[in-house]
């Protein structure tokens, strides 16, 4: 990580992937992405579990850097960039993305109330 541009710069010919937990579910990521040649990259997003949820493969501008904006895939944890066909290797700054919470998952014993409640409405309506 280069601490004065807050980017990833991987050495030059390796071409490993990069992959990254995120702390949080989320459904968008967006990055800057610089490339020194034309090629591909190809991003895999996966989910919480390790579940691969889906592929997109980018086609890179040369020489300069793009905003790249990723939705509309799922929810998805985990994010992965391999295949990359830069010899120079890409440079990676200013990662975001879109946390989604998913709420609270009711206690057993609220679903126990509300089944009651119900119960009793219904108990309720049938007298009236």
């Amino acid at each position: 990580m280069s601490a004065a541009s807050n980017s990833l710069l991987p050495q030059p010919g390796n071409n490993a992937p990069l992959a990254m937990l995120l702390d949080d579910d989320a459904d968008a990521l967006t990055l800057t992405m610089g490339s020194s040649s034309s090629g591909t990259i190809t991003i895999d997003f996966y989910s919480d579990l390790g579940v691969l949820q889906s592929s997109v493969t980018q086609a890179l501008v040369p020489s300069g850097y793009e905003v790249y904006t990723y939705s509309g895939l799922g929810t998805f944890r985990g994010v992965a960039f391999r295949d990359n066909t830069d010899a120079s290797g890409l440079r990676f700054m200013n990662f975001s993305y879109n946390s989604v919470d998913a709420g609270p998952v009711p206690a057993p014993g609220a679903l126990g109330l509300l089944g009651l409640g119900l119960l009793v409405m219904a108990g309720r309506a049938r007298r009236a």
